[in-house]
Formats: C-alpha cells, sequence, structure tokens
C-alpha cells in the first residue's frame, strides 16, 4: 500500500514536471511571448472565474503585430507597429509610460521581461532594446539589419533572438546587450526561440528548417521539416512540438520525429501543452485542434475564422484560449466544449497568444493596434476612454497548486500510515 501511494504520488509530480519545466520568472505572470521560456502556453493562474466579459480596451495604433506581457505587479506591456512605441499599462487601462524605441521602421514583436523586471524588445532595424521598468532606455544593441516576428526569450541570463534578414540566425547576448555568439540559419526566423530543460536552445526558420543549440551556440541537430516554419516550439521535459505547412510535429530531445499530425489547412499558430499531455493548436481552416500525446485527434473545435498566428493559451484551471481573424476569443473546456466567446472588436485579426495575467484576466491584442482585458466583472468604458474595473491584484498562484500539493500530501500520509502499523 505505502509503495503503491508513493509511486502515485511522484507520478503526479512527473506529470507537472513533464510540462512546467525551468521556469526561472515563475512569480511573473506572463513573462515571454507564450507565456515561459519553454514557450507552451500553459499558466499558473487559475483562470475559472473569467466569465469573458470585455473589462477595458484601448486603440494605441493603427497596427499591433505583437503580443501581451505581464509583469508580477500586474503592468502590461505591449508595443505598437506604426510609431514604434512601447506602452505600459496599468491593470484598469491607463496608460503607465510609453518609451518610443523607433518611429521610423516600427515593432513587430512581443515585449518579454526578466526576474529583475528589465523589458527586452527588438525594432526592425535589427537593434535589440533593454528598458528598465520605470520606462528608461537601458542599452539597445545593433544585431542583424531586421527583427521581425521573433520575440526574445532569457535563459540563465542569457537573451536569445532571431533575426530575419541578411544576417540571419539566432543571437545571444548578455544582461548588458554584449554578443556572446550568433549561429547562421538556412533563412530569416520569424518564430521566437524555445529553451529546454536543459538549457538548449529550439528555433525555426523560414525554409522549414528546425534547430537545437547547446547554450554556447554548438549545433545539437537540425531537422527539414517543411517548406515555411512561421511558429514557436514548445517544449516538454521529453519532445518538443512544432508546426510546419500542415504538419504539426513531435520531435524527441535527441532529434527524432516521434510522429506529425497533418491538419485540415495551414498552421501558421504555436503549440500549447496541457497538464495531460494534450497538445493544443490552431490552424487556417478555423479550428482549434486537440491532440493525444500519441498525435491522434483527440477534438477539434470550430471558431468563426481563419487563425493564422494566434496561438492556444491554457490557464491552471485547463481551459484554453484561442483568437481568430473576426475578432471573437473562444474560451474553451478540455473537453472540447466552448466555455464561452467575447467579440473584443468586430472583423479584427487576433495574430498573437493570448496572455494570462494575475487574477485570471486575460489580454489580448488585435492588429488594427487595440489591446483589450477580458475578465469577470461588469463591462467597463469603451475603446476611446481609459480604464474599466480594475480586478484586485495579487501574486500569481504556483503552478497547479492542487497536483503538487496533493502528490506531496499522499506521499506524507502513506508514510506516517506505514509507520503506525510498525
Amino acid at each position: 500500500m505505502k509503495r503503491t501511494t508513493i509511486i502515485l504520488g511522484i507520478g503526479l509530480l512527473l506529470m507537472a514536471s513533464n510540462i512546467f519545466i525551468s521556469q526561472s520568472t515563475a512569480q511573473i505572470p506572463w513573462p515571454f511571448y507564450h507565456g515561459y521560456k519553454s514557450q507552451n502556453g500553459l499558466s499558473m493562474i487559475d483562470t475559472n472565474k473569467n466569465s469573458g466579459t470585455v473589462l477595458w480596451g484601448k486603440i494605441i495604433s493603427d497596427e499591433i503585430d505583437g503580443g501581451v506581457s505581464i509583469d508580477s505587479d500586474g503592468t502590461i506591456y505591449v508595443a505598437e507597429y506604426g510609431n514604434g512605441k512601447l506602452y505600459a499599462f496599468n491593470p484598469n487601462g491607463s496608460i503607465k509610460w510609453s518609451i518610443t524605441i523607433n518611429s521610423e521602421v516600427g515593432v513587430s514583436s512581443t515585449p518579454v521581461i526578466d526576474e529583475n523586471g528589465v523589458i527586452y524588445i527588438g525594432d526592425i532595424d535589427g537593434y535589440l532594446y533593454a528598458i528598465s521598468s520605470d520606462g528608461t532606455e537601458i542599452w539597445r544593441t545593433e544585431i542583424s539589419n531586421e527583427i521581425l516576428g521573433s520575440s526574445p526569450v532569457i535563459g540563465d541570463g542569457t537573451i536569445y533572438i532571431g533575426s530575419y534578414a541578411a544576417k540571419t540566425g539566432l543571437f545571444a547576448l548578455d544582461s548588458n546587450g554584449n554578443l556572446k555568439w550568433s549561429y547562421i540559419t538556412h533563412d530569416g526566423i520569424d518564430g521566437s526561440p524555445s529553451i529546454g530543460l536543459d538549457g538548449t536552445i529550439y528555433v525555426g526558420d523560414t525554409k522549414g528548417y528546425f534547430y537545437a543549440l547547446d547554450p554556447n551556440g554548438s549545433l545539437k541537430w537540425s531537422l527539414k521539416l517543411g517548406e515555411e516554419m512561421d511558429t514557436t516550439a514548445a517544449v516538454s521535459s521529453n519532445s518538443i512540438y512544432v508546426g510546419s505547412d500542415m504538419n504539426m510535429y513531435c520531435i524527441s530531445l535527441d532529434g527524432e520525429i516521434m510522429w506529425s499530425f497533418t491538419a485540415g489547412d495551414i498552421i501558421e499558430s504555436s503549440p500549447a501543452l496541457g497538464l495531460d499531455g494534450t497538445i493544443y493548436f490552431g490552424c487556417n481552416d478555423g479550428y482549434l485542434y486537440a491532440l493525444k500525446p500519441s498525435g491522434e485527434l483527440k477534438w477539434k473545435f470550430e471558431t468563426t475564422g481563419v487563425i493564422y498566428t494566434s496561438s492556444p493559451s491554457i490557464g491552471a484551471d485547463g481551459t484554453i484560449y484561442i483568437g481568430d481573424e473576426n475578432g471573437h476569443v473562444f474560451a474553451v473546456n478540455p473537453d472540447g466544449t466552448k466555455k464561452w466567446e467575447s467579440i473584443v472588436s468586430e472583423g479584427d485579426d487576433i495574430e498573437c497568444p493570448i496572455a494570462i495575467g494575475v487574477n485570471g484576466t486575460i489580454y489580448v491584442t488585435t492588429y488594427t493596434g487595440g489591446i483589450y482585458a477580458i475578465g469577470s466583472g461588469s463591462s467597463g468604458e469603451n475603446t476611446q476612454q481609459q480604464g474599466g474595473n480594475t480586478p484586485p491584484i495579487g501574486p500569481p498562484k504556483t503552478p497547479y497548486p492542487s497536483v503538487a500539493v496533493i502528490a506531496i500530501l499522499i506521499i506524507i500520509v502513506a508514510i506516517i500510515l506505514e509507520r503506525k502499523r510498525r
């Protein structure tokens, strides 16, 4: 009995650790493009009370190409394309500060946050910027002649970012902006790098090549998966998942293709990983797909239009969030049924992952320059006004506390019972 119970508890712990790997920024709700550095889209925050109410919305530009990051104090960061500004928003939708990054060519990526609260973002001229939490520029470094779509990711103090044109490849910089190394790829990088438990960096290029690099910049292995790849890989403790053309791939850590699944159209959406190992991704055919860990179709959920680069995000309660080209945001239950649907901006494409913030409020950007907060409570002001109802701010919850705590309690109880028998 004792042995069986302990094995069960350890199994639960391993199941949780299989998804949540090496989260050094664990107290930041949404630090990177698709959540944490493993880019698996899985949040540590319970979103069960989110009712789908649009709390507030702001139009800040004619175009936003990137998504949202969220700091531990609830500050929301987003960059707009046209005027090249980085904005910091308070949780109620009021502007905390803004800084012009590059007004001539703009910004086409998502800002990211390190464990010290420093924000990093690249511009279309190929510069990477470090900005303090009060909106002051710390440094800028030219790494290429174009950063388009690729957002940085940070591992063990090193900043990794891809470039799109001319000097194409992956670049590694230290926290002072000094170049540590670069690796030249076959073509430009449009997705963001992901980092595995052992520090391996994974990234694909727009010719369909996928790379695994050591933290020192040396190539571990590479694969030619398809003709094009604009997606960001999701990493677990034993597999990598990435889309190319019409296929979703599962790849072992040593570079072997374990399986592939062919969807109904092109996959530009990056995958997310559920705690039970389910793989979720959007597709140009307008469906959100759920695959079993074996690669078989579990279910698919139809939205109102094409899903381009919008990628699913998952709350700690298991709810999956996805946006489509018509400005609709969907909350989907783990069994594939619709929980709720919210329209943030009718006919306006949602192109990035939905960020999950403190107390389960989610944040979404739209192509035509809007940022919106969706949560529980009554609706706030319209998109031309500041603010709405402000959710209370508190520290983020630990990753799936119920799983970890239950597993530990099972082990402790088993040991106590065994001692009493003796």
